[in-house]
């Protein structure tokens, strides 16, 4: 697989989990513009967080083709960069 169609890849996951987020939120891109923060100043549930993870891992799975393992590595990687606030 070419390091191209990989990047469009990633960048179609990451967009998926960015649209998920909002929608937890309530927010829109608009919003997103307005307020570069808002990763910061608004929480999940833990719910919420555990559906964004196992939604990640079937974007992922389905995306690239592979399977449960590797697609779990890959959101645990994705999880340690994506900044996100976690109501306790």
């Amino acid at each position: 697989m070419s390091s191209s169609s990989t990047n469009k890849k990633e960048d179609v996951i990451m967009n998926l989990l960015q649209e998920r987020h909002l929608n937890y939120l309530g927010l829109t891109r608009e919003d997103v513009r307005k307020n570069p923060f808002w990763q910061n100043t608004k929480s999940l549930t833990k719910r919420e967080y555990q559906e964004w993870l196992e939604y990640g891992v079937n974007s992922i799975m389905s995306i690239s083709d592979c399977d449960r393992t590797k697609a779990e590595m890959e959101m645990s990687w994705i999880e340690n960069k994506y900044r996100m606030k976690i109501k306790n």
